[in-house]
């Protein structure tokens, strides 16, 4: 018996349809409906055409070659998504919408389709609630499915949960997806690559340098083509952000460099951006505060003004002039960025801590200091929601702060920040490998 009259078989028991109705749906008698299901015949053309468009799964793939085809269409879909073709990704994912049709008689065209679905929400749509409930509907055929799609389903749990900031979580499911790319011989090495800078962005978002680099580093030559490429400019930005967070700043600054040529020779400003900003991170870790406010002002330039990226911007801006004294800059700043974040949660703890940042620092030789909502609110906030190294700075103020008042609160404000660096820097090991 050929596949098709196999899977019309499947198809008319799942959704309980007797022969004598199906028979009379494509015009004939019950008779041809049992012959060919006994294997002693076959569908004519016109009678598929007739069962397909009964089960409305016209030009969905019931034959051997038809499913190959398949196959590979949605894997075209799924490289279009991954490498940001989305219109492309679109178009392929209307003209394959019937594929949820056959999911009574075929494993494996059906949810890979709902999988990929699931990456079109996430990258494409930006929809996460609607790609968590199918992620949800999903999760209940786990026990029944292949590597290959298990691998799918773990990747778009992590890019879901690192899309919402729940990065713990998000780095346990790219870790099963790692544990599954080895056997799959589908995976193309930039998918591997990709795989590998999602769990490294999971360590940095953690503010976990070396373990980021270690990912990093395994796989930096993979995918190479000599060419500039988004993943690429993504991939050593990255790399390059952590070198510069464990002072590496010699292999930051070759990175960045060559970041900035490609970045400009595609004509990415967001590249472009993000490369400068991290210039600027490089001299502000250097103490190098002119240089770090310049490049952080070009970062500026490419950003969207309010953006988080541009707060961020900001943010650093601020400190540096703060830190060498040019207060008045630093409240200017302040000032005119207030109506850009004051609608923002995190902004609006952290812009608040950097008023009394300033102030502590114009006039840190007075006494009754504005220290409490740093100490209270501002520090185990930003403890909280992983910015170590945001926290450093303002524990290095306070370390300053005591030890010109000669309190002994600043060898408390020393312990948090030795803390700190143990808790960034422990665990060379890999955790999961």
């Amino acid at each position: 018996m050929r596949l098709q009259e196999q899977k019309i078989i499947l198809l008319r028991g799942a959704k309980k349809i007797s022969q004598q109705v199906l028979a009379d749906a494509i015009y004939t008698d019950v008779s041809r409906i049992s012959t060919v299901e006994r294997g002693l015949a076959r569908y004519s053309d016109t009678q598929l055409e007739h069962i397909m468009r009964f089960f409305s799964i016209e030009h969905m793939p019931l034959s051997e070659f038809e499913v190959k085809v398949f196959y590979k269409m949605l894997y075209t879909m799924y490289r279009h998504i991954r490498d940001g073709r989305f219109i492309e990704a679109e178009a392929l994912f209307e003209e394959m919408a019937k594929l949820i049709n056959l999911e009574p008689c075929d494993d494996i065209l059906p949810m890979l389709y709902r999988l990929f679905s699931v990456a079109l929400m996430i990258y494409g749509r930006n929809n996460l609630d609607a790609a968590e409930k199918e992620l949800e509907y999903i999760s209940g055929k786990l026990d029944m499915m292949t590597d290959e799609q298990k691998y799918h389903y773990y990747f778009n749990m992590g890019a879901l949960h690192i899309r919402r900031g729940n990065y713990e979580e998000s780095l346990g499911f790219y870790q099963q997806a790692l544990d599954i790319s080895g056997s799959l011989d589908i995976l193309e090495p930039k998918d591997i690559k990709r795989l590998y800078l999602n769990i490294a962005s999971c360590y940095s978002y953690l503010e976990y340098p070396i373990r980021a680099i270690l990912y990093l580093r395994d796989v930096s030559e993979l995918h190479r083509d000599g060419g500039a490429s988004m993943l690429d400019l993504h991939f050593d930005n990255l790399l390059a952000l952590n070198y510069i967070r464990i002072n590496e700043q010699d292999r930051a600054e070759k990175i960045l460099k060559d970041c900035l040529i490609d970045a400009r020779s595609i004509d990415s400003n967001y590249y472009c951006g993000l490369t400068l900003h991290n210039y600027g991170l490089l001299h502000k870790q250097a103490q190098d505060w002119d240089k770090a406010i310049n490049y952080f002002k070009s970062a500026m330039e490419y950003y969207e003004k309010g953006s988080t990226w541009y707060l961020r911007a900001v943010n650093h801006t601020i400190i540096c002039f703060a830190m060498k004294k040019n207060c008045s800059k630093a409240r200017k700043l302040l000032n005119e960025t207030k109506p850009l974040y004051n609608n923002d949660e995190v902004y609006r703890v952290i812009f608040k801590a950097l008023d009394d940042f300033i102030t502590i620092k114009s006039r840190i030789s007075l006494y009754n200091q504005p220290v409490e909502y740093i100490e209270t609110i501002a520090l185990p906030y930003f403890e909280k929601t992983h910015d170590y190294y945001l926290a450093v700075d303002f524990y290095k103020l306070l370390e300053s702060y005591y030890t010109d008042k000669n309190n002994k609160k600043s060898l408390v404000m020393s312990e948090a920040i030795r803390r700190i660096y143990e808790r960034c820097f422990m665990g060379n090991e890999r955790s999961g490998k």
